[in-house]
């Protein structure tokens, strides 16, 4: 499995300052999404609830080529949200603590899952 991070540093830092601070970044429909990492064809976006009143980080995890009519990327390609439990570690005092741990729980996540096949597919999200 090969994870490739899709979110730098200062992304992490402004994720992190709006849990603690409780801030809703509202610029647009998508403005949620502070960045994401890619395994072959998943796909694991890192977001806010824009609910103040519980508050919290979490990921989407989304798999390339399975056609359910949720939605597909701008090549036509289909893609599917998938249901996950992964939690978002918020007390990390580093970007690289943080990605440590969050690739721990996602390839935790892949197996219990049996993604093994998808997260390991050569033509994933670019």
């Amino acid at each position: 499995m090969n994870f490739d991070w899709k979110m730098k540093e200062s992304q992490w830092n402004n994720y992190m300052k709006d849990h603690r601070l409780r801030k809703d970044n509202g610029y647009s429909k998508d403005a949620d999404v502070y960045g994401a990492v890619n395994i072959g064809k998943l796909r694991a976006e890192f977001i806010h609830t824009l609910d103040t009143s519980a508050w919290f980080p979490y990921i989407e995890i989304f798999c390339l080529d399975r056609d359910t009519g949720y939605g597909y990327k701008d090549d036509g390609r289909p893609y599917d949200l998938l249901d996950n439990k992964v939690i978002v570690p918020v007390r990390c005092k580093t970007f690289n603590s943080f990605k440590e741990i969050m690739e721990k729980r996602l390839t935790q996540e892949i197996k219990e899952q049996h993604l093994e096949e998808e997260a390991c597919a050569e033509d994933g999200w670019k």
